[in-house]
């Protein structure tokens, strides 16, 4: 039989016919236990929790692409309920639903999540994320609490909680959550991104460029890059060739990689206003123009200044 290999661990063994169908197996509404496909149901769950550590290369050759999935707070080989099982399926489907941009369900199925096992800090987690995504910041603040709460080591609930504390205002507590987050995981580029962004806003260019550039190292990432030629930008420094030089390495040339070619003096502003080619990114394009006669005008300031 074709069979991809599992983790070792849980003594999971999948065919690639498996594999691909999986996606369809979780969609299938509702999740309960009905004897011989419950069986089905609790192999792939067992799998799916474990998929990007164990799986990854194996579950593109298969041609099914997953979402990341969260490891559980509590190990599910010594927990073996029906009620978490059931929890990590529907917690996991809301993934599904929230990627495909159906909020509503994705919420419906983490709130089954935390009813079947209210110890699912993830579920809470992903809960608040849509909360956030939807405006209803009060909602998503008590979910990344409790999430916090159900597990203190959670380092993306405390990166999370700080865009929330970011967009009250208030910086202390966000700082403090970021920071958080990058001690429990060193290596969580989206908290080191969301600190270097705040402290941009604050006025903080050094450390700003300082995390952007941590950031990137972790991540390639466009963005990263962007702002972070901006914060050397209000220090007086010239970005210029270490833009270059991170772009050369990024794989993809789709947006916002024309607002770095505009940067560098490859595209004309009218060339870089065309290439955006979303609601999304034409906003984006104006962002970044005028943060780039913001910055043409404080080099105009400063060398006017040297002169005298």
């Amino acid at each position: 039989m074709d069979t991809i290999s599992g983790a070792t661990q849980l003594s999971v063994r999948l065919t690639k016919k498996e594999l691909v169908d999986a996606p369809a197996r979780l969609m299938q509404s509702p999740l309960v236990d009905d004897g011989s496909r419950y069986a089905s149901l609790e192999r792939f769950c067992v799998y799916e929790v474990r998929l990007c550590q164990t799986l990854g290369q194996a579950s593109e050759d298969a041609g099914w692409v997953p979402w990341p999935p969260s490891p559980p707070a509590r190990d599910l080989q010594a927990d073996t309920s029906p009620g978490v099982r059931l929890s990590w399926a529907y917690n996991n489907r809301g993934e599904t639903w929230r990627a495909k941009g159906d909020i509503d369900r994705a919420i419906a199925d983490y709130t089954e999540a935390i009813r079947l096992d209210p110890k699912n800090s993830n579920a809470y987690l992903n809960r608040g994320l849509v909360w956030d995504n939807k405006d209803d910041i009060e909602r998503a603040a008590a979910d990344y609490n409790e999430a916090i709460r159900l597990d203190p080591k959670n380092a993306n609930a405390y990166n999370n909680r700080g865009t929330i504390w970011a967009d009250r205002g208030d910086i202390e507590r966000a700082v403090a959550d970021y920071n958080e987050a990058i001690r429990l995981d060193p290596k969580h580029a989206n908290a080191y991104k969301n600190r270097g962004r705040l402290f941009f806003h604050n006025g903080d260019f050094d450390q700003a460029a300082a995390d952007l550039l941590r950031a990137n190292n972790l991540q390639d990432n466009a963005y990263n890059m962007l702002w972070r030629y901006l914060a050397r930008g209000r220090l007086k420094q010239d970005g210029a060739a270490e833009l270059s030089a991170y772009a050369a390495q990024l794989k993809s040339k789709d947006w916002p990689y024309a607002v770095i070619d505009f940067y560098l003096g490859r595209r004309t502003l009218a060339e870089m206003r065309s290439a955006a080619a979303k609601p999304d990114q034409k906003c984006e394009a104006e962002f970044y123009i005028a943060e780039w006669r913001l910055l043409m005008a404080y080099r105009r300031c400063t060398d006017d200044n040297v002169d005298d």
